[in-house]
């Protein structure tokens, strides 16, 4: 977001906050996708039904850091069911790095499940039965406050919200 601020690019596409703190930076979502609890195919955790926040105390995890997005969701249900937050024993921005540790020890994570598809698919890790409250994560376009775009950047933007609303692709929400 940096460089969008300073113009350095014209635009980033990311996770978006349902509400902007930075007047400098407009948001544009054009997808929504909600976060799940993660853990290995065989985790004991995998086979409990109707898990509680209180059921993942005291487990290991990998998150992402403090001031990401989802782990903001995170954090947030614990504290609102008047539980400790998760402490990482990994925190990172790598979401290669996340699966490959739950997938490969008794980690805990959560993350986006479009980004977990193909790890469900081929039974590395599996959800676990928890719901986590307020977990959309918003994906759209960040840009400048009243900048002008380029044709290119216009075009490119435009194609997006096509295939976010199931146009030219056949995308869809």
């Amino acid at each position: 977001m940096p460089a969008v601020r300073r113009g350095e690019i014209e635009f980033a596409i990311s996770s978006v906050p349902a509400i902007g703190a930075d007047p400098e930076i407009e948001h544009e979502i054009l997808h929504g996708d909600y976060g799940v609890v993660v853990a290995r195919a065989n985790h004991p955790l995998t086979r409990k039904n109707r898990l509680r926040l209180s059921d993942l105390a005291g487990h290991r995890w990998v998150l992402a850091r403090r001031d990401e997005i989802e782990r903001r969701i995170l954090d947030d249900a614990f504290l609102a069911d008047g539980l400790v937050p998760p402490r990482p024993t990994v925190e990172t921005t790598s979401t290669t790095l996340m699966k490959a540790l739950t997938s490969t020890s008794d980690f805990l994570s959560f993350m986006p499940a479009e980004l977990i598809q193909w790890d469900l698919q081929a039974r590395r890790i599996a959800k676990l039965d928890i719901e986590i409250p307020g977990a959309v994560r918003h994906m759209g376009i960040t840009r400048r406050r009243g900048a002008v775009l380029s044709p290119v950047a216009e075009a490119l933007q435009e194609a997006l919200r096509e295939i976010s609303t199931g146009g030219a692709l056949g995308g869809g929400r």
